[in-house]
């Protein structure tokens, strides 16, 4: 029984030599703030970058609350990944829809611009601006005239009409302590 236990030890103490030798890996540290569960938007954004047609089922399946808080970030991550695999008209659809929608028009413009400036596919995102947007193509008439190249697209631009009648409020006003403010 002395031998067999000399021999456990002696290989005990080998092993720990050759562990002295090797280069030590320390532990890697992980932020405690991503260790639980993901949010609805979070997992979303993540699979923009990796699985976007998961990514757009979830878009599509997000309740309208949740959209309407987060508009901005997802619209603004979407829309990149639009220009590599065309645009969906059901997500911009989806995405027009909420109550804040107006004010992605200009960011729907600008992602229609460097469509056309940098040879992307184009139409499916002029057509949906066509008829949900008009206003902004007709703001911006002379300089798409400019860069189009398309005939069909140029001749429907040039029949958009100027509104007249449209409010355009210059001033913001708020309601602050029982008065109004003019920023």
């Amino acid at each position: 029984m002395p031998k067999l236990f000399k021999k456990f030890k002696i290989a005990k103490k080998i092993k720990a030599e050759k562990e002295k030798q090797k280069p030590k890996i320390g532990t890697l540290k992980v932020d405690k703030t991503h260790t639980g569960p993901r949010d609805e938007v979070e997992a979303i954004l993540l699979l923009l970058d990796t699985r976007p047609s998961s990514a757009f089922r979830r878009i599509l399946s997000l309740d309208s609350r949740i959209l309407n808080i987060n508009l901005f970030l997802i619209a603004k991550k979407a829309f990149p990944v639009f220009l590599d695999i065309g645009f969906n008209i059901k997500i911009l659809s989806r995405l027009n829809s909420c109550d804040s929608s107006p004010a992605l028009h200009n960011l729907f413009y600008d992602y229609l611009r460097v469509a056309i400036l940098a040879g992307y596919s184009y139409k499916s995102l002029f057509n949906f601006m066509l008829r949900n947007c008009s206003n902004v193509l007709r703001d911006n008439k002379q300089e798409l005239l400019e860069i189009l190249d398309d005939l069909e697209c140029k001749h429907k631009i040039d029949n958009l009409k100027e509104n007249a009648k449209r409010v355009i409020f210059s001033d913001r006003i708020f309601y602050y302590n029982n008065h109004f403010e003019k920023l």
